[in-house]
C-alpha cells in the first residue's frame, strides 16, 4: 500500500547513520492519508453527487424526452451516469 511504502527498509539509515525518525514517518503517512481522503471527498461532493442529481432529474422526466420512457436525455455530457441509472431503475422499478 502507499502508506506501507513509507515504512523504512530494515537497513535504512539517514545521512547521520541513524534509523529514520518513526514520528516523522508517521506524520508523512498522516499527510498522505489526509490528502487522499480530501481528494476522494472532493470528487464525491463536487462531481458524483451533482451527477446523481442530474441523472435523477433525467430519469424522472424521461417521458418528456420519449413517451416510452426508454430514452433519457442529459443536459450535458461527461458525467458519471451508468451506476446512477441502474440505481434509479431499481428505485423507480422501471
Amino acid at each position: 500500500s502507499r502508506v506501507g511504502r513509507l515504512n523504512p527498509r530494515w537497513n535504512e539509515v539517514n545521512e547521520n547513520g541513524e534509523a529514520p525518525d518513526p514520528d516523522q514517518l508517521f506524520l508523512n503517512a498522516l499527510e498522505l492519508c489526509g490528502t487522499d481522503f480530501l481528494s476522494v471527498m472532493t470528487k464525491i461532493v463536487e462531481s458524483d453527487l451533482p451527477a446523481r442529481e442530474v441523472v435523477e432529474k433525467a430519469m424522472l422526466t424521461r417521458h418528456d424526452t420519449d413517451p416510452s420512457g426508454e430514452i433519457i436525455s442529459f443536459p450535458s455530457g461527461g458525467l458519471p451516469w451508468k451506476g446512477y441509472v441502474y440505481e434509479f431503475e431499481k428505485l423507480l422499478q422501471t
